[in-house]
């Protein structure tokens, strides 16, 4: 991990959770099409541990809190 980094774009809970990123980022997009932009709320930054990561990753990746306690007690973390 200290001589190289992977970046990946996902829906797939599976990548960041599972693969024990050190970096989350979170994107939320803003308006319409050609006329939108995105932006990086800086709370949505961090590793699975920080409280509003993780909720932004149940929301989004999970589909919802229950599927992420799921997945959390399959793969026992």
């Amino acid at each position: 991990k200290r001589r190289r980094q992977f970046i990946f774009s996902t829906h797939n809970a599976n990548i960041p959770v599972l693969g024990d990123a050190e970096l989350i980022t979170g994107l939320r997009a803003l308006g319409e099409a050609e006329e939108g932009h995105g932006e990086i709320p800086v709370e949505w930054m961090g590793s699975i541990d920080d409280k509003n990561v993780r909720l932004n990753v149940e929301e989004i990746l999970e589909g919802g809190r229950e599927a992420f306690e799921i997945r959390r007690a399959k793969y026992g973390f």
